[in-house]
């Protein structure tokens, strides 16, 4: 006799998967997160760590839930990260790779989506192929994981409890996981370096750093991140614009420019139109506190 998945996803908690442990509200939030007008109210967020097992592949795994009935439409934007995600939402799980637009979402009513976060080469052990073949693409669950995973997403469609649906996902990608290739931690550990060391804002800068060469980290970034290192780092470089813009600071736009990387304020300022979708002084005027 079969064993349903949701019994599946109690009865690993105490084996590999482990309980789905959940974080505190501001545990690897995402930078690059847009902010509101004022008065706007975000949605309830919580956050799993995965269990040892998955560590080098999955980030958390996140539930967001909403309730604005008989209230205005909330629209979420966030800058793109170097992440794959597992998604369900809408009734639909889906497997995206990494995204080079920014991400747009429109929450009206009532409603919840739950995800799952990959670190930056951490869905390449369960796909046979270049995550380049992922980038700015969409997916459903069953064209990477076959079909058994349509009766996994119906078993999650049924599962109220936010800790269950981390467990089920969890020990989902645990049952899938390829051979661990330990490139996928070179990748990102990469990453990380990148985001940490402001420094780095050019390839050339983050070879020295690393010992790599330019040639082998390009390649490293298309087989297992998706998008270029110097993608990478000039989304974290905007990413700290955004959050500089956020704090209220003061900002004196050719120094910054030459600090992020860029070759005049002209092209920083391009760069985050592009992103964002308005130019910087425009977005800290539109999100800024009559008290900042």
């Amino acid at each position: 006799m079969k064993t349903g998945l949701a019994e599946i996803g109690k009865t690993r908690q105490t084996e590999a998967c482990g309980g789905a442990k959940a974080v505190p509200q501001g545990f690897q939030a995402s930078r690059g997160v847009l902010a509101h007008a004022p008065g706007a109210a975000p949605p309830d967020v919580l956050r799993w760590a995965p269990p040892a097992s998955l560590h080098a592949c999955v980030a958390y795994a996140w539930r967001v839930v909403w309730d604005l009935s008989g209230r205005p439409a909330h629209t979420q934007e966030t800058a793109p990260h170097p992440n794959a995600y597992l998604v369900l939402d809408e009734g639909e799980l889906r497997v995206s790779g990494v995204s080079r637009k920014r991400f747009v979402r429109v929450l009206a009513e009532k409603g919840w989506a739950f995800g799952v976060k990959f670190r930056p080469g951490g869905m390449r052990p369960f796909i046979p192929r270049s995550m380049a073949e992922l980038t700015d693409k969409v997916f459903s669950v069953e064209e990477i994981f076959g079909v058994d995973a349509v009766a996994f997403r119906e078993e999650m469609l049924r599962t109220e409890a936010p800790e269950t649906l981390a467990n089920m996902a969890f020990c989902f990608l645990e049952r899938r996981m390829g051979t661990f290739d330990p490139r996928v931690e070179q990748a990102n550990a990469l990453v990380d370096l990148i985001l940490a060391t402001p420094a780095v804002t050019s390839v050339e800068d983050l070879a020295r750093m690393s010992g790599e060469n330019v040639r082998t980290l390009q390649r490293l970034f298309r087989e297992f991140v998706g998008v270029t290192p110097k993608w990478v780092i000039r989304r974290y470089r905007l990413h700290e614009l955004i959050a500089r813009l956020q704090s209220g600071e003061e900002l004196y736009w050719a120094a910054l420019a030459q600090e992020l990387g860029y070759f005049d304020q002209a092209h920083l300022i391009r760069d985050f139109k592009m992103l964002v979708g308005r130019a910087p002084e425009e977005y800290r005027r539109a999100t800024r506190s009559p008290k900042m």
